[in-house]
């Protein structure tokens, strides 16, 4: 993914880190988190959202 575009890498991070710190200030379901459930579909969030954002790697922080 980084190799790839660096934009998306940083999306899938982002996605990730938010959905993960989600899960844990939630305390939600532990054997979910155990599993990688809230990181995997975290990263999947946040390559949607720079896939479906409809601009250039040099507008990203000015999404709407």
């Amino acid at each position: 993914m980084f190799v790839a575009s660096p934009y998306y890498a940083l999306c899938m991070i982002l996605g990730t880190g938010v959905s993960t710190l989600t899960g844990k200030i939630l305390a939600l379901n532990d054997d979910a988190y155990a599993n990688g459930l809230y990181g995997f579909n975290g990263a999947l969030v946040g390559i949607g959202l720079g896939l479906f954002h409809f601009g250039g790697d040099s507008d990203f922080f000015m999404m709407p």
